[in-house]
């Protein structure tokens, strides 16, 4: 189903038009019946948490790489004071390309301002 939009669309519209009767309803415990819900899977904490952190990881090496890269080839381009920052622009680029720009932004946060 998830390959169709069409398909989950629908089957999305219908399991809203459950839950707000089931909310209109006053059934605030249940808003899908039970028999909907049997061969769902709940999603895994552990698993996204994980899958997170290997995503982090991975930008943060392909920046490092990018930066690494970018420094053992700038010097010998005859680049003199831009250096660092076209290292920077390098490790952001990469990082961009792996993780996403949203990701990215999120990762630079956290450094020290």
């Amino acid at each position: 189903m998830d390959v169709d939009p069409e398909l989950a669309l629908t089957e999305l519209a219908r399991l809203q038009l459950i839950i707000a009767e089931s909310h209109l309803c006053g059934r605030q415990a249940a808003l899908l019946p039970a028999e909907l819900l049997q061969d769902i899977r709940p999603v895994s904490r552990l698993r996204n948490t994980w899958l997170e952190s290997a995503h982090v990881a991975m930008t943060i090496i392909a920046a490092m790489a990018a930066a690494a890269g970018a420094a053992h080839v700038l010097p010998s381009m005859g680049v003199g004071d831009l250096r660092p920052w076209l290292t920077l622009g390098a490790a952001v680029l990469a990082a961009t390309l792996v993780a996403g720009w949203g990701r990215v932004t999120r990762i630079l946060e956290l450094l020290p301002a």
